[in-house]
C-alpha cells in the first residue's frame, strides 16, 4: 500500500476517487500539513498501490484497508475525507466506526442508480434533503424538466 503520512496535530485521512491517486491531494497536504497530520494513500489498483491482498476491491475491503492503515500508523481518531467513489467507503467507515471519526467530509459522491425523472418527492441522500424544481429558472433562463438543488437550510448545516 503506497501512502504518505506527514505533519503533526489532529489526523486527516484523505481518500481519492476512481482513476486518481494520493497526488490529487498535494495542495491540501501543503495547506493542512502545518496544522494537521495528513494521511493519504493510493487505493488498491490505483496510483502506486497494487491489487488488494484479498484479491478483491469492494467497500468492505476498503473499510478494512482504512482500519488497518490507521491502526498501523497509531491513529485512534481522525477526520475522514472521501471524494467521488471513495465517498461511499468514507460514509460506510464513519457509520461503522463513529468512535474513531472526528468529522466527515464527502464531495461529489453518487451512489447507486439515480433516475431523476422517476423522483417526484424529496429524497434523502447521505443526510441531505434535495427537492425537485420543475421548470426552474437558472441564470435568467427557463429550464424544463427536473432540477435538484440542495435546500438552502441544509447547506448551512453541512
Amino acid at each position: 500500500m503506497h501512502y504518505v503520512d506527514r505533519g503533526h496535530g489532529p489526523a486527516i485521512v484523505l481518500l481519492h476517487g476512481s482513476f486518481g491517486s494520493l497526488h490529487m491531494w498535494n495542495d491540501w497536504d501543503r495547506e493542512l500539513g502545518s496544522h494537521y497530520r495528513v494521511i493519504r494513500f493510493d487505493r488498491p489498483r490505483m496510483g502506486l498501490s497494487g491489487a488488494s491482498p484479498a484479491g478483491r476491491t469492494d467497500t468492505e475491503q476498503e473499510l478494512q484497508i482504512i482500519d488497518e492503515l490507521t491502526r498501523h500508523l497509531g491513529v485512534e481518531r481522525f477526520f475522514l475525507v472521501g471524494t467521488s467513489s471513495a465517498g461511499v467507503a468514507a460514509a460506510a467507515y464513519a457509520a461503522d466506526h463513529p468512535q474513531q471519526i472526528r468529522g466527515l467530509l464527502l464531495a461529489n459522491v453518487a451512489v447507486g442508480a439515480f433516475k431523476p425523472a422517476t423522483v417526484q418527492r424529496p429524497l434523502l441522500f447521505f443526510g441531505c434533503c434535495w427537492r425537485s424544481i420543475r421548470g426552474s429558472r437558472v441564470g435568467g433562463q427557463r429550464h424544463s424538466g427536473n432540477r435538484y438543488w440542495l435546500r438552502t437550510s441544509m447547506r448551512r448545516q453541512v
